[in-house]
């Protein structure tokens, strides 16, 4: 519906000024052409002015195409040195990024006493050291990781003192609309496991009873995130819908590369952004339908309930599958996949549970909003599940494990 208007306008969102009191690079208003782009004021008015070599960073979150995107970078990291002057501040963009997720994950846990604060600071820097060398020989240097995204504010003063003082930080956040960002997470916790699995209601409850407020009093994790990032970088947040990109056939290194590193505008953005489409890939992680979440968890009661009821002999308890093991039942199998195709579903939009912390998000951005919602999440109506469904689910389960 948006790219009717692709030859007069941008098909990635490009900042306009804002407000003093935004704090967030913005995209602009419908009638923006891209033929009058001019520099954007947001950039020019940060303060105090930066001389020094830049940082960007990109810091998901995670779910929004950050494993395509920091493919993307590995394979390409010596042509965008060339043709654009950037330098990926993880050589091994995925490695970099998965030993920092890897680091977050033991900050976490401090709380159990398992790590030391010291020990995960060490390993902080020492995690960075690649990128401090590359911000002393290059000017602009692009960093993705996920992980940033978990950073708390003790984490950020940290971080920040790793670099010299004359290092210039930005950082780059997409958002995802949130029942299709929960429910993808959701698949991800759930696609290898064959045990501990939650309905989507049930992970949904958990995911909002689990929401603690932040100091402004927000509950949505996007938003926590925006204000983190807002608060350790004043001026100097790129926010953007992943919908969005999508709706106007942007990729995310288009966006993060030409409008958040590059500050291009005009005929040249447009240039930069037609290069950077055509060489990135697409997204990497491909998920089971949400039914076979649900496929699984019935398989196990199915295969519980014949134990119940005495119908086989086999005491032994269902298994905790491994991915690729025979007669593994899991979500991400072929089979069970399969399975839920056939079955009987019930398909709910519940865009409307969180258009309170959505509007609130792109009010604060100022970001471009989709057109489109999120797909309705489809999962297994089992009012309607009949005889012969029973049966389907009943032949991915053996007798005895």
């Amino acid at each position: 519906v948006i790219l009717q208007h692709a030859l007069t306008r941008p098909a990635c969102p490009i900042v306009e000024p804002v407000a003093p009191a935004a704090s967030v690079a913005t995209a602009p208003p419908a009638a923006f052409e891209v033929a009058t782009a001019e520099v954007p004021a947001a950039t020019a008015a940060r303060s105090p002015v930066c001389v020094g070599p830049r940082l960007i960073l990109h810091v998901g979150p995670h779910k929004t195409g950050t494993t395509a995107f920091q493919e993307f970078l590995i394979k390409h990291a010596d042509w965008l040195k060339e043709e654009f002057g950037v330098t990926v501040g993880f050589r091994e963009a995925k490695e970099g990024a998965g030993k920092l997720n890897h680091i977050m994950s033991k900050y976490r846990q401090l709380k159990g006493i398992i790590h030391s604060k010291a020990e995960i600071l060490k390993r902080l820097e020492v995690a960075v050291r690649f990128t401090k060398a590359d911000l002393q020989r290059s000017s602009l240097v692009l960093v993705s990781a996920e992980g940033y995204s978990q950073f708390d504010a003790e984490m950020w003063t940290f971080f920040k003192t790793l670099f010299d003082a004359d290092v210039c930080f930005s950082v780059v956040a997409l958002h995802r609309e949130p029942t299709s960002w929960i429910a993808s997470m959701w698949v991800q916790i759930s696609k290898m496991s064959s045990t501990n699995l939650q309905t989507w209601k049930s992970f949904l409850a958990a995911i909002a009873g689990a929401a603690t407020p932040d100091e402004h009093g927000d509950t949505d994790l996007q938003l926590q995130l925006l204000n983190t990032l807002t608060a350790q970088f004043p001026d100097a947040v790129d926010a953007a819908s992943y919908e969005y990109l999508k709706e106007v056939n942007c990729s995310i290194a288009a966006y993060v590369i030409c409008n958040a590193t590059l500050r291009r505008t005009g005929q040249s953005w447009v240039n930069c952004r037609d290069t950077l489409n055509g060489k990135s890939a697409k997204s990497k992680n491909t998920s089971p339908p949400h039914a076979a979440v649900d496929v699984t968890i019935l398989a196990r009661n199915f295969y519980l309930a014949k134990q119940a009821m005495n119908a086989t002999a086999c005491k032994k308890p269902w298994p905790d599958f491994t991915a690729g093991s025979e007669g593994a039942v899991i979500p991400s199998e072929p089979a069970v996949m399969e399975v839920a195709k056939q079955m009987p579903l019930v398909c709910e939009d519940m865009d409307g549970l969180f258009e309170p912390q959505t509007a609130a998000w792109f009010a604060r951005t100022a970001a471009q909003r989709p057109q489109r919602g999120s797909q309705p999440i489809c999962t297994v109506d089992i009012a309607r599940l009949a005889p012969t469904h029973w049966q389907l689910i009943g032949k991915l389960v053996r007798d005895c494990y």
